[in-house]
């Protein structure tokens, strides 16, 4: 038998859909584009990888506000964050043993604050010339374990020393010019080329 209707969402989505509403403090439209757009909060939703469709139509939020009232959602914030301070505090077996024989208070207590926006700042900005670079990698490590296995003659030259000289060259540069930029591509283009060729020829 056919079934008409709209189909079920998770519990999990809806929920989540009105925790990151009462948080980010915007309209229903709002919240659904930034959902569809944003993989961290389709990730807090319960999705195990991302998209671009969006999770439902924003009018399902009036049926959502009929159900779970300001009370509700308020009692769920409080039950989330006190499992997450249960989580992060201390194991009083352990502080008892660190503090000695007589325990005592820890003196260095203070205010945790959570920002889902930080990041590692050692990610680097995946510019051309880098990417030129990990590409110019990746034959000559394979013309190593070639040569490795089948050590027939003098190993291919790779010109690798130089290739990462010019690199860094404009890595390096905080503000490099255009021109640079385009030298720099040019030349890492031409030690992929030649990476290539080596390994059509081998």
């Amino acid at each position: 038998m056919r079934q008409t209707g709209r189909p079920s969402l998770n519990p999990r989505m809806l929920i989540g859909a009105v925790i990151i509403k009462h948080i980010l403090n915007l309209d229903d439209r709002e919240i659904v584009a930034q959902i569809t757009e944003n993989m961290y909060l389709q990730y807090f939703l319960g999705y195990s990888f991302y998209t671009k469709e969006a999770p439902f139509d924003p009018s399902l939020f009036v049926d959502i506000r009929k159900r779970l009232s300001e009370e509700l959602i308020a009692e769920m914030n409080e039950k989330i964050h006190g499992f997450s301070m249960e989580r992060s505090s201390p194991n009083p077996d352990k502080d008892k043993k660190d503090n000695g024989p007589r325990g005592g208070e820890v003196s260095h207590k203070g205010e945790v604050i959570f920002d889902a926006t930080v990041c590692p700042q050692d990610i680097a900005y995946p510019t051309d010339i880098g990417l030129l670079n990990k590409a110019r990698k990746i034959p000559e490590e394979i013309i190593d374990e070639l040569h490795y296995k089948n050590r027939v003659g003098k190993k291919p030259r790779t010109y690798r020393k130089n290739a990462r000289k010019k690199y860094l060259k404009v890595a390096q540069n905080r503000n490099p010019s255009r021109k640079t930029i385009r030298k720099g591509i040019k030349a890492q283009l031409q030690f992929l080329r030649r990476n290539f060729n080596t390994l059509e020829k081998a």
